[in-house]
């Protein structure tokens, strides 16, 4: 092999050796995003498993929960002699959404008071209200779970293996690299010694 030809070699196992390394990050790109996709599909999980339903039950017994919608600053409270205040207790809250009278009596922005100005203990009155797990949509949250994390570590799994392809072929042309530069220093070290 001449030198001419040998260069030529050289310089396509560099761009070789350039498109591997590029293959190798696109790869390992990937995998970040499945390894955030996990920790989606996790947390849509935790979640699921950790949603809970506030009801209310008035003095005829009816249950109202959050769940179903009903349970807002139109009636059902206002009718049994409750109402919403912040947690002053100086203003009284009559607009609201579900989700935000819960978010609010959960992290103690918001408070229940009776027709005599009284707190009432909405975490601790079971006779009026309960505050349990929903566990109603357990076991299609866990399916939902399996389904997805399965499909992402069969995906991780096949990426792992292509990039162990690519880690061979960039070890072999990493070799031949070494063996064609061999060939060019021994080229030129026999053409520096014919004119020497």
């Amino acid at each position: 092999m001449g030198l001419a030809s040998s260069q030529a070699r050289l310089l396509q196992l560099v761009a070789r050796k350039s498109d591997l390394e590029f293959r190798g990050q696109m790869i390992n790109h990937r995998r970040l995003l499945i390894a955030r996709d996990t920790e989606e599909v996790s947390k849509n999980y935790s979640d699921a498993l950790n949603n809970r339903t506030l009801s209310f039950k008035n003095s005829n017994g009816d249950v109202y929960t959050t769940a179903l919608g009903q349970f807002d600053g139109y009636g059902f409270l206002d009718t049994n002699g409750l109402h919403v205040y912040n947690t002053g207790g100086t203003t009284e809250i009559t607009s609201f959404t579900t989700e935000s009278l819960e978010a609010g009596l959960r992290n103690g922005t918001l408070i229940i008071k009776n027709d005599d100005d009284k707190e009432v203990g909405w975490r601790t009155d079971t006779t009026h209200f309960t505050d349990e797990y929903d566990k109603s949509d357990d076991a299609a949250a866990e399916a939902e779970y399996q389904y997805k994390s399965s499909m992402l570590q069969v995906e991780d799994k096949r990426l792992e293996m292509e990039l162990k392809g690519v880690d061979t072929q960039h070890s072999a042309v990493q070799t031949e690299m070494d063996a064609v530069k061999k060939v060019i220093d021994k080229n030129i070290e026999s053409s520096f010694k014919t004119f020497g």
